[in-house]
């Protein structure tokens, strides 16, 4: 028998207490002064992973980070466009925060 009743009402959101703790209190990321450290900071950002549990089972998986700042955002987007025979532009967080303020 297929079950066609309501459980609840309201909006799914799937995070979990822990992605809630994540969200406050994040230091804020390093300051890049060169595009050397601009690339090198966003390959940490952009490579991140590790192991978690799932069901009592461990997989290495990669997480994002949760609310990245526009330096981060920055950092990962000169790292990328630094990579794969990409142009190598850098981005500035002015340059996110001004995309991040467009409606």
């Amino acid at each position: 028998m297929i079950y066609s009743g309501r459980l609840s009402e309201g909006v799914y959101l799937p995070e979990s207490g822990s992605v809630q703790a994540l969200l406050g209190g994040q230091a804020q990321p390093p300051r890049a002064s060169t595009t050397e450290e601009r690339v090198a900071f966003g390959q940490r950002v952009y490579k991140r992973d590790g192991p978690i549990t799932v069901n009592g089972n461990t997989f290495n998986s990669t997480m994002p980070s949760l609310r990245l700042s526009d330096e981060d955002v920055a950092n990962v987007l000169t790292y990328i466009y630094s990579q794969w025979d990409n142009a190598g532009f850098v981005v500035l967080p002015q340059e996110v925060g001004a995309v991040r303020e467009i409606p």
